[in-house]
């Protein structure tokens, strides 16, 4: 049984309601392609440089990536709350350390700081 702890900046994250990732599976089979949606609120202010990236769990910066994506820019529908993104990692960029808890995050290419974080996965 492993034993996740959160930090207070994870914890914060998580609770963001700009960003909210879909259906992030328990883990991920080797080899493949890993697909990842998740909703941006319309009021959230994007930058053309904000990215999602795969983190050790326990990281401490957004320096601490393992692998990221560029978010790609897509406007919201007039009328609608939010718009839903996805994003692809192909497989050779992801980590393969059998045991590893790893995470998605968002991070503001203005600001530099984490602004979603998902779930824990394998």
């Amino acid at each position: 049984i492993h034993s996740l702890t959160l930090t207070t900046a994870e914890r914060r994250a998580m609770s963001s309601n700009s960003i909210t990732f879909c259906d992030v599976k328990d883990a991920y089979l080797p080899n493949a392609d890993i697909k990842l949606s998740f909703r941006i609120e319309k009021d959230y202010q994007r930058h053309r440089r904000d990215w999602v990236g795969i983190f050790k769990v326990g990281f401490s910066s957004s320096r601490d990536y393992y692998t990221f994506v560029w978010i790609p820019e897509v406007a919201v529908p007039e009328g609608d709350d939010e718009v839903e993104q996805t994003v692809t990692y192909p497989a050779r960029s992801i980590p393969t350390e059998d045991g590893q808890f790893y995470q998605f995050v968002y991070v503001s290419a203005t600001t530099g700081n984490v602004v979603a974080v998902s779930n824990h996965f394998m």
